[in-house]
């Protein structure tokens, strides 16, 4: 969950503004996860830098998955393989809700699920 969403943050914030700097993405990957989660933004700050610097796998396989979801979401209209019907570009994104919303379940949260009953993370 670390890596596709401080991924999937990062993704989006440089698909609106640009390439960044690791520092602006670091700070925009820790205010918009507080914004997310609720959570302090210094906790998960730390963690993204050892599980990325650890090179751990699921953190990787996150990362990976984001950019998998990311590709999708800003794929030009033109190259979908079903042509979207009118009013499928939201914030700049060309995409079908559904389709959109299967791959979410696909690399998110059926990541989620099996990471639940992986028997190498503490309970």
């Amino acid at each position: 969950m670390v890596g596709f969403m401080s991924m999937l943050i990062s993704l989006a914030a440089e698909y609106t503004t640009g390439r960044l700097d690791s520092q602006s993405a670091g700070l925009v990957q820790l205010e918009a996860w507080q914004d997310v989660t609720g959570f302090p933004s210094h906790l998960i700050g730390e963690e993204i830098c050892l599980l990325s610097s650890g090179h751990d796998r699921k953190f990787s396989h996150g990362c990976l998955n984001a950019s998998r979801f990311m590709e999708e979401l800003t794929r030009p209209a033109s190259t979908h393989p079903d042509h979207l019907p009118p009013g499928s570009r939201v914030h700049g994104l060309n995409y079908d809700r559904s389709a959109a919303m299967a791959l979410w379940s696909d690399l998110f949260d059926g990541h989620i699920e099996s990471f639940d009953r992986d028997p190498d993370l503490p309970p």
